[in-house]
């Protein structure tokens, strides 16, 4: 916070202003603006604030979140002369794409109000609030407009895993635009515990050893960074691998596949493993589409005999498995797909030092190994596939290097609170949300145009989220999958997170440079449809939004 001092501070809903003034007193800033338009919080709390001599606090009743009325204040604010006027910036000029340390936003979302219909809101209009903030930055609109401004609000608790997923499946058409327009946080959290009350997930699918093996890769970069907590704000998990750390007993590995599948191969080896994964691929589908389906009368083991010892352990989880059997040859299947995963990894590293013939015809085994696995993939009993395939995309998700999610991204553990903390008691969360400097502006579109399509973009992508990425454009347009996927080669690029075929990158698995890069190949796409075309191909966008964000913009007035 040391370049902010002497700021200038939009304060939303400061209450009871503890943490106003926590903050005040640290920054001594310019100007703290109290946008405070509850009157029973302005004489015990706020006028106090008022009255010091000299003071640099200063009150409106104007609503700096109310849903259906907070849009237009950011303008009053500047225009009025709440805070000290400032300079307007033309529309190119590369202040616009910087960071503004002259103003910081702050303050408090959990707020609600009555509306005409009597209903007050409910949490889910945080979501929409702290979506339009976000993207704001994107197209300079809002306090953004005299350069990009850090935000730091306080949110229910609840919102937490839906704006900083734990999981690849809890990711939705409200986090991704997150991720591409700001770096996201989490300071403050109940707890880092999935189970934790106030703390609910939905597929939640992070296996308890990815959990420990995250622990202590952030416990390496809070170290290397010189980070410490306060021994009673750190989180069970959080000790637990500080514990490992003085015991010695690092998390052997952080994911369900071996070790060896991080080892580095020689082109020699490269061209070995393939051959012999071709072999373990095509045994196994002969057994798995016969005997795939266990029956509880017969040999658990049965089919599987001719195949090496189980790999994959998922003894510590519940896959769906209706009997040993399955959970066998379910592991069997999975331990291939890590070793697919390694020689298109091994493959992109060598390709370029292969002759062409030989590298055409590796590539060729490679794409045939994910072929057929995919196949296989279709024969599973229905109640098991959904599993498994989460399982693959949350290992492949904590593999990557740096890993695919925010989540694990993250450089330290977030502070623990308690729900007695706040008042009025309630689960609540710190974030600090930083907006990125490069926006989706171009020759061809505006930075508001190509906002509004990145947004309709996730809307389409997660209304089925579990679709192959060439099936989810292809939902859009004929032909966009082709066209898109030929022009984004982050896509299939194994060094950046990508995979050879296009059909196993799901829209889950999309990192934000592959979602960027999308949306721009999406806006230079001659044949793209309209916005209208665009909102459709998400079924009912409405409802999609609804269904990801918890808000449907539409029916805001």
């Amino acid at each position: 916070m040391e370049p902010y001092k002497g700021c200038d501070i939009i304060d939303i809903h400061p209450g009871a202003c503890v943490w106003t003034q926590k903050l005040h007193d640290f920054l001594k800033p310019r100007r703290h603006l109290l946008l405070e338009p509850n009157e029973k919080y302005v004489q015990p709390f706020i006028k106090p604030l008022l009255d010091r001599p000299g003071s640099a606090y200063t009150h409106s009743t104007l609503s700096g979140a109310n849903p259906k009325a907070y849009w237009g204040t950011y303008d009053k604010i500047f225009n009025d002369k709440l805070l000290p006027e400032r300079e307007p910036l033309k529309e190119n000029d590369p202040r616009l794409r910087k960071t503004d340390y002259s103003l910081l936003v702050t303050g408090s979302l959990h707020r609600q109000y009555k509306f005409a219909d009597g209903l007050p809101n409910r949490v889910h209009y945080v979501n929409m609030i702290i979506s339009q903030m976000a993207l704001a930055s994107q197209a300079n609109t809002m306090f953004h407009a005299f350069g990009l401004v850090r935000m730091l609000f306080w949110l229910p608790h609840e919102v937490q895993t839906q704006i900083s997923p734990r999981t690849l499946s809890q990711r939705s058409a409200l986090s991704m635009p997150l991720e591409v327009a700001t770096k996201l946080d989490v300071i403050v959290s109940q707890s880092a515990e999935p189970d934790s009350p106030g703390h609910e997930v939905r597929d939640y699918t992070r296996l308890p050893r990815q959990e420990r093996a995250m622990a202590d890769r952030v416990l390496a970069r809070m170290e290397r960074s010189n980070i410490s907590l306060p021994e009673h704000r750190r989180s069970p998990q959080h000790q637990a691998a500080i514990d490992r750390k003085k015991s010695g007993r690092s998390e052997p590995r952080a994911h369900g596949w071996l070790p060896d599948i991080e080892m580095a191969l020689t082109p020699e080896q490269l061209k070995d493993e393939v051959k012999s994964l071709m072999t373990a691929v095509n045994d196994f589908v002969s057994i798995a589409v016969r005997h795939f389906r266990f029956r509880p009368n017969s040999d658990p083991r049965r089919g599987v005999d001719e195949l090496a010892a189980i790999k994959y352990n998922f003894a510590d989880t519940t896959t769906g498995a209706k009997g040993p059997g399955e959970k066998i040859r379910s592991g069997f299947y999975m331990d291939l797909t890590g070793r697919q995963l390694r020689v298109e990894r091994e493959f992109a590293i060598h390709a370029s030092t292969l002759p062409t013939a030989e590298q055409e015809s590796l590539k060729k085994d490679i794409l045939t190994i994910g072929d057929t696995l995919r196949e296989t993939y279709d024969t599973i009993n229905t109640h098991l596939r959904a599993k498994l395939r989460m399982f693959a995309e949350e290992d492949y998700g904590v593999l990557c290097d740096p890993p695919i999610s925010r989540y694990d991204r993250r450089q330290f553990e977030p502070l623990l609170c308690k729900e007695d903390e706040f008042w009025p008691n309630y689960p609540m969360c710190l974030v600090d949300m930083m907006p990125r400097e490069e926006n989706l502006a171009s020759d061809i579109t505006s930075a508001s145009e190509a906002t509004h399509v990145m947004r309709d973009l996730a809307r389409s992508f997660w209304s089925r989220s579990r679709d192959p990425l060439p099936t989810a454009l292809e939902r859009m347009a004929a032909m966009a999958g082709h066209d898109m996927i030929r022009d984004t080669p982050i896509i299939t690029d194994p060094l950046r997170r990508g995979r050879m075929n296009a059909k196993d990158v799901s829209c889950r698995t999309l990192t934000p440079e592959m979602f960027r890069q999308l949306v721009v190949s999406y806006l230079e796409w001659p044949f793209r449809p309209s916005n209208a075309e665009l909102a459709a191909s998400a079924g009912v966008a409405g409802a999609a939004e609804t269904d990801d964000t918890g808000i449907n913009e539409d029916k805001i007035d």
